[in-house]
């Protein structure tokens, strides 16, 4: 089944990572058949038939050396997952972290570590086509992510003008919006709770239901921008 799985992603992994391709490949399928330590590889690794003849190499200094080179190699990672974007015309972005107590981990871009873990906070940035769920991006953001981040994360991904983004509470900031449209997008966006938008638009344009429960609605404009207040009837 992983080798149907993989036919789609063989060709370009071998020709972009043409050194360590193979044991890309046999990694990330061992994982997901439970291997999850390094040091177990090569054994499950000989348990299998290799009946595509990879002949990986699953020693934990090979696979060390591997993963390493694999990191660094940022051009090589991007021409990879233009390889496998099938144009997907919707795409959602998640945000998540990792921990590592590592003594020898380092990374050029690390994160302050709010939950006051004595392990290094790594921040992830994973983005998916909506239609097939498959990755077209993996890479890491710089430190927890902020407003002002936003402006650079649209640059390194390379998302197109006229592309609507859909954003949660985080990203409303005044500065991040003006980013935003000084870019050429538009955008929806949640409000915060705090916002005085609450108590400056009234609810009275219309209703609808939601869950069983009469939902009323507004709008208005803040600057150039159109806010629409929803409140839950009681």
């Amino acid at each position: 089944m992983l080798e149907k799985a993989s036919e789609r992603i063989f060709e370009p992994l071998s020709e972009e990572f043409r050194q360590n391709w193979r044991e890309l490949l046999v990694l990330a399928e061992l994982r997901l058949m439970g291997v999850s330590r390094m040091n177990h590889a090569d054994d499950a690794w000989r348990l299998l038939d290799d009946t595509r003849g990879i002949g990986a190499h699953m020693s934990p200094e090979t696979l060390s050396d591997t993963l390493e080179a694999t990191g660094v190699a940022i051009s090589t990672q991007e021409r990879f997952f233009d390889r496998i974007d099938e144009e997907e015309r919707h795409m959602a972005v998640d945000l998540s972290v990792v921990f590592s107590k590592s003594e020898g981990m380092s990374m050029l871009r690390k994160g302050y570590n709010r939950f006051r873990f004595q392990g290094t906070q790594f921040n992830l940035a994973a983005i998916c086509g909506l239609k097939t769920g498959r990755p077209c991006r993996l890479c890491m953001v710089c430190g927890n992510v902020k407003e002002n981040s936003i402006s650079g994360m649209l640059d390194e991904f390379g998302i197109k003008e006229n592309t609507v983004l859909v954003m949660d509470r985080g990203y409303c900031g005044r500065k991040s919006l003006d980013d935003i449209v000084s870019k050429g997008y538009d955008f929806a966006v949640a409000l915060r709770r705090n916002s005085k938008s609450y108590d400056d638009i009234a609810t009275n344009e219309g209703h609808f239901t939601w869950a069983g429960r009469a939902i009323d609605y507004g709008t208005g404009n803040s600057g150039d921008i159109m806010h629409i207040v929803l409140r839950m009837r009681k």
